[in-house]
């Protein structure tokens, strides 16, 4: 006979690590799975008597400083969002009952996603991302693409002559594009000249204006 699941009825608690610290102390997202005691890192913390444990949050109060305020609202701010996640996640597998046997797993994907999509985008060579996105785009005129492909050309001559490569896109910043700009401006382009100020501009926006199609892949 197979087994019953009511994840309905499923309910997450928060607990310190040490509730008895005088230091700050990390918080757990604690519940039960099919038995099994699943224990996730909130990443927040709290000093232990700024916890209140039947409300499950964090005090926010006037006997408090403005410092302790702040970093107890974080922390209720996270609270808050993880429940939200933990809702999301019982949903998920209501709606996905085959999937049961990876709860636990599943419930991790859900409660970490950003720090696992995070991790995605540090996996990611941007300059070969950026390539092959914009060769397979049919919503780019061919004219346009070309251009395209050699900004991203020139682009990554910056990036191999300053010893950058590769990069992801975790290390694209203002700084880095602040970067690319005086390497355009220093680079010689023929009988010691260098590049024009209105090439080097229009150069720094039109690679701006790729990275900015790369946003809304996330």
């Amino acid at each position: 006979m197979a087994e019953q699941f009511f994840f309905n009825e499923l309910q997450v608690r928060f607990n310190l690590r040490e509730p008895k610290a005088n230091k700050p102390t990390n918080i757990y997202l604690v519940c039960r799975i099919s038995g099994k005691q699943v224990k996730l890192a909130t990443g927040v913390k709290i000093y232990p008597d700024h916890w209140n444990e039947k409300k499950q949050e964090a005090y926010i109060s006037c006997r408090i400083s403005e410092l302790d305020n702040l970093n107890n609202t974080i922390v209720n701010q996270k609270i808050i969002e993880i429940k939200n996640r933990f809702l999301q996640y019982k949903h998920y597998l209501c709606d996905n009952p085959s999937e049961i046997e990876d709860s636990i797993e599943i419930l991790k994907r859900f409660i970490y996603k950003d720090t696992i999509m995070e991790k995605k985008k540090q996996a990611v060579n941007a300059i070969h991302w950026l390539r092959n996105t914009l060769a397979l785009d049919k919503t780019i005129k061919d004219s346009t693409r070309s251009d395209y492909v050699k900004q991203i050309k020139s682009f990554e001559e910056f990036i191999n002559d300053t010893g950058k490569s590769p990069i992801s896109f975790i290390d694209i910043n203002l700084p880095l594009i602040k970067d690319y700009e005086q390497y355009l401006f220093n680079k010689k382009v023929g009988k010691g000249k260098t590049t024009k100020t209105t090439t080097v501009g229009n150069k720094v926006e039109k690679i701006i204006c790729i990275l900015g199609r790369a946003a809304r892949y996330d």
